[in-house]
């Protein structure tokens, strides 16, 4: 849910889930340019270390039992990127009653309480009692990032490894499919690690690929440039698996004969570079 396609957006989709601002890990310097003008540090690598290292602190608490309503209410309402003043609107109740919600003073009742986990996207077993054991393995609540995120998809890579390797090798591969499936469901391991790396490995073509529970958003390429029916010729000819350059041609002429505007060659290629990387990262398919 904080992946995103460049490092800024990735940044602030984990500051807004923490509820702080970037100075709060680093000195807000600006660098002085040989123009005078004032520019922004750069994003480090050490500072996004201590930006994920914040976001799993965080995302460990919804595991935790041992929290109140209170706190799991914030932790969910984080996770949504909702404001108090919203969550009051959609539940139908003053934002002095969230208030006292939110310091556990008074507990919502059980027909605001299910309305308010429908909202939050969350079971209410979980929003009131803190019940972690029956957390879906899709579900949002204590997905991690970075290098905590990437260690647990690799012990959920040797579990699901082993799962293959008990069965037998004259099972099709929707039947393999079908037994990592069931394996999801009964192995308490696999189920923790799929939530936690935010996916699960899947038979694709004979071999492993992770897939993410929900790929974050993406504009392959700016549209400014060409209405709607040029992007349908676009991803028509894209479509028919041919090279990048044979599809630039044909898109070519065929907007050319309808007086439509379209993409240069080098633009249609870098599209189709970004959508071969996005698809990998995330496990989609084209």
């Amino acid at each position: 849910m904080f992946e995103r396609t460049n490092r800024n957006a990735y940044l602030h989709a984990m500051l807004r889930f923490l509820r702080v601002k970037r100075n709060a890990f680093e000195i807000n310097e600006r660098v002085d340019s040989l123009l005078g003008r004032r520019f922004r540090k750069p994003i480090t690598d050490e500072l996004l270390e201590k930006v994920e290292a914040a976001v799993n602190r965080k995302s460990a608490q919804a595991e935790s039992a041992a929290g109140s309503f209170g706190s799991r209410y914030e932790l969910a309402r984080d996770y949504m990127g909702l404001k108090d003043s919203d969550v009051a609107g959609a539940v139908g109740v003053s934002r002095e009653s969230i208030r006292q919600w939110r310091k556990s003073c008074v507990l919502p009742k059980k027909e605001r309480a299910k309305k308010l986990a429908v909202i939050l996207n969350v079971s209410v077993d979980w929003l009131v009692n803190g019940v972690c054991e029956d957390i879906p393995e899709d579900s949002h609540l204590g997905v991690r990032v970075g290098a905590e995120r990437r260690a647990f998809r690799e012990e959920l890579y040797g579990i699901t490894v082993r799962v293959l390797d008990d069965l037998s090798d004259n099972l099709s591969e929707q039947d393999l499919q079908r037994k990592i499936a069931c394996a999801m469901t009964a192995d308490h391991a696999m189920k923790l690690a799929m939530r936690r790396a935010g996916g699960r490995w899947c038979l694709s073509s004979g071999k492993l690929q992770f897939i993410t529970w929900a790929a974050p958003g993406f504009s392959f390429c700016p549209r400014k440039l060409w209405p709607d029916e040029t992007e349908a010729i676009i991803k028509e000819e894209l479509g028919r698996g041919q090279t990048t350059y044979a599809a630039w041609q044909i898109v070519k002429q065929r907007c050319e004969e309808k007086a439509l505007p379209y993409p240069k060659r080098v633009t249609l290629h870098k599209r189709v570079q970004r959508m071969r990387s996005y698809f990998e990262e995330f496990g989609l398919v084209v």
